[in-house]
């Protein structure tokens, strides 16, 4: 049985400052309507994705974090433009509501000391894991809070 890593917040050190990603096309700015399921059901989903690099020569933390920005811009955010809004509660309809407003997806670069091998078995749930996820604007108002923030760490490939 393969033990686990515990992970803490020194394992993982930011880069850059937090960015905010828009879209590359022009996107509506509008107001959509949140079904009752929407307004019942919601809370954060935090995932994590690990993925090797390629031995070639984009594996500069640079160059990944450009490459992944650009993919959001250029990709995600066009058809999924409403990642880049934010919640509001309408005060006169008692609901909350997602505005599109083009606020912009949250994007922070970040490494760790770590190696892949280090992590154990990556597809089993490790609680330690949370120190992998940037959790931006804890103190925030919910119009100030990202729908969408994505951190790619640049982990070592042993």
């Amino acid at each position: 049985m393969e033990t686990t890593i515990s992970l803490t917040s020194q394992d993982v050190s930011k880069e850059e400052p937090e960015i905010l990603i828009s879209p590359k096309n022009p996107i509506p700015v509008e107001t959509l309507f949140l079904s009752n399921i929407d307004q019942a059901v919601c809370f954060p989903v935090e995932t994590i994705f690990f993925f090797d690099v390629l031995p070639s020569g984009i594996s500069s933390p640079l160059h990944i974090s450009e490459r992944v920005k650009t993919s959001v811009s250029e990709s995600l955010l066009i058809p999924y433009y409403f990642m880049a809004g934010r919640l509001n509660f309408n005060v006169e309809t008692n609901r909350l509501e997602l505005v599109c407003n083009n606020a912009g997806a949250v994007f922070v670069s970040a490494t760790s000391r770590l190696a892949m091998k280090d992590l154990g078995e990556l597809s089993l749930p490790n609680p330690s894991f949370h120190h992998l996820i940037h959790r931006p604007g804890l103190n925030k108002s919910l119009a100030e809070k990202p729908l969408l923030t994505i951190q790619a760490i640049r982990i070592v490939t042993c």
